[in-house]
C-alpha cells in the first residue's frame, strides 16, 4: 500500500474514527502531515463508506443479520489493494466466473495464487 492511499493510514484514521473526529477536511489535514499524497476525494469515498456501514447498523435493528458461513467470522468488504474501492460482491462473482483468458493482464496477475 502506497501513502497515496486512504488505508495506508486506516489504523490512524479508524482511532480518530473511533474518537469522534469524524470531519473529512480534519482528517485530511492529519494524514497530510503524516505523508498522506493522496487527494481529499480519496479520504472521501474511504470516509463515506464508513458512514454508510455505520447508518446501515444502526438501521438494521429490524432487518434480517448478514450471516457469515466462517463462524466466528465477521463479513468484511473486499477492498482493491490499489485503489482502496470495496469491491461488490457482484464484481467479485463475476471475476471468479469468468475464463482467464477474458481476464486484463492486470486481473490475470492479481488472481494468480
Amino acid at each position: 500500500m502506497k501513502p497515496t492511499s486512504p488505508l495506508y493510514f486506516e489504523a490512524f484514521l479508524a482511532a480518530c474514527w473511533k474518537d469522534g473526529n469524524r470531519c473529512g477536511r480534519h482528517l485530511f489535514h492529519d494524514i497530510k502531515l503524516r505523508g498522506y499524497t493522496g487527494s481529499f476525494s480519496n479520504l472521501e469515498r474511504l470516509l463515506a463508506s464508513w458512514r454508510r456501514s455505520e447508518r446501515s447498523v444502526e438501521g438494521s435493528a429490524s432487518s434480517a443479520p448478514i450471516i457469515s458461513h466462517q463462524r466466528g467470522r465477521s463479513v468484511v468488504p473486499i477492498r482493491d489493494p490499489e485503489t482502496g474501492h470495496v469491491i461488490s460482491p457482484v464484481v467479485a462473482a463475476a471475476l471468479c466466473m469468468k475464463p482467464r483468458s477474458m481476464l486484463t493482464s492486470l486481473r490475470r496477475e492479481r488472481s494468480m495464487p
